[in-house]
């Protein structure tokens, strides 16, 4: 959500933190803590609920 947010405001901000926050993903689902279903579901739901606040 965070990313989402800044990418409203500063682009290179919103992607360097995009890409961290798909890098977590990643190891989430390396390490056997989620499913990629799991994170796939978060990270959607994340960037939608981020996008949808910046545009009330």
């Amino acid at each position: 959500m965070i990313a989402a947010v800044w990418l409203h405001y500063s682009l290179p901000v919103g992607l360097f933190l995009t890409a961290a926050a798909l890098g977590v993903c990643a190891v989430r689902v390396l390490a056997l803590v989620h499913s990629p279903r799991d994170v796939l579901a978060g990270a959607a739901a994340g960037f939608a609920l981020g996008l949808l606040g910046m545009n009330l």
